[in-house]
């Protein structure tokens, strides 16, 4: 072999390497966006899967969120949300009336003059679960335990079937 049929072996060798290199890249990043692609994500579990795709398979936080077609801004975003009164003020009003629902503890919270967003303090009581009312358990009166009367004669008392006589 001469020097041009060698270089160019070594070429083609490097070709085929970067090729397999871009593959392997290639189809790793289809098996992430496959497993994120089932359901509608949310962009905090976008963000947990970006960073768990950086981690494992070595990819910068702007790789891994093109492969998830989230944004870099979406990722470093870091929520400024302080639910803490309100998640305070619903846990009261759930203790003193847990049979009633989300329009009434938010009109009462309207009542007592706080102006909180009706979207906020649903998507609160949403995470808080209650929206699955919680029932008292109701108690049945005790009744007082009389002995049957038996019947000396037809038609004296009732028991809901008619009494067949065979005679």
């Amino acid at each position: 072999m001469g020097a041009l049929e060698l270089a160019e072996l070594k070429a083609i060798k490097e070709e085929n390497c970067r090729l397999k290199h871009m593959y392997a890249e290639l189809d790793l990043i289809t098996g992430w966006q496959k497993r994120s692609s089932k359901k509608a994500l949310k962009p905090a579990q976008k963000r947990l899967i970006a960073s768990d795709i950086s981690q494992e398979a070595g990819f910068s936080i702007e790789r891994a969120c093109s492969v998830l077609l989230l944004s870099t801004g979406v990722f470093y975003y870091k929520t400024v949300k302080n639910d803490l009164p309100v998640i305070d003020m619903l846990n009261e009003l759930a203790e003193e009336h847990p049979t009633r629902g989300f329009d009434w503890y938010y009109g009462n919270l309207r009542n007592r003059g706080l102006q909180w967003n009706r979207k906020r303090v649903l998507r609160i009581y949403r995470s808080m679960d209650l929206k699955l009312r919680r029932k008292r358990k109701r108690r049945i009166l005790k009744r007082l335990k009389q002995p049957l009367i038996e019947a000396k004669a037809l038609n004296e008392t009732w028991s809901g079937r008619r009494a067949v006589w065979i005679l």
